[in-house]
């Protein structure tokens, strides 16, 4: 994992990366199930883009941040894996200006969203976008530049350290989303959009 930590790409988007110690090296993590799809779903055509929506959340009582979109995965026409996924929709930070709910107000912190791509166990590109008491959109590309290993899983986090002082910063659940895989690898299965990601708690 070492290795693969002084290969991971970053890229900046939108509001900028934006470097949080201990909070960007906890994408790093994963496990082993991710080199696998769900049992019993159907593949993928090659020379598709596939459309998977992604949510997460800050996993507090009043969600003060949440993220949600679309992941765009690029099946290619030889590999079994797609090495570029499309990442497109909004991060929110409450409170809003429409908000009028006092038990939420302004807690004197900021949300960030980190995207993390995996190849297997090996973390290849990564980026966030943050936001404070607004939306921002969230539009870029995380692409393998590495190796030509295809991309297995994306992993979605919202985070919310403070804009000043030292308190901690709190994140919540990781939320996984695997690969489809193309029909030219019959040994693999595609993952179904909404079998492959955590129920986010309302």
């Amino acid at each position: 994992m070492k290795g693969a930590r002084s290969k991971l790409r970053t890229t900046a988007v939108a509001a900028g990366t934006i470097s949080v110690a201990g909070l960007l090296a906890t994408g790093l993590a994963s496990s082993a199930s991710a080199q696998a799809a769900a049992p019993g779903q159907q593949a993928v055509a090659p020379g598709t883009v596939v459309r998977q929506p992604f949510a997460a959340d800050s996993g507090d009582a009043c969600r003060y941040g949440v993220v949600k979109g679309q992941l765009g995965w690029h099946i290619g026409p030889v590999t079994s894996r797609p090495t570029v996924v499309d990442v497109d929709g909004t991060l929110v930070d409450r409170p809003l200006p429409t908000d009028s709910d006092a038990a939420c107000g302004d807690d004197g912190r900021y949300s960030i969203a980190t995207f993390t791509a995996y190849a297997g166990s090996a973390g290849v590109a990564r980026a966030a976008v943050r936001v404070d008491n607004g939306a921002q959109p969230v539009r870029f590309t995380l692409a393998n530049t590495t190796s030509t290993a295809g991309i297995t899983l994306v992993v979605v986090q919202v985070c919310r350290p403070p804009l000043v002082g030292l308190r901690p910063v709190y994140c919540g659940a990781k939320q996984e989303y695997r690969a489809p895989v193309s029909t030219t690898v019959s040994q693999f299965s595609a993952a179904k959009p909404e079998a492959n990601s955590e129920k986010i708690a309302r």
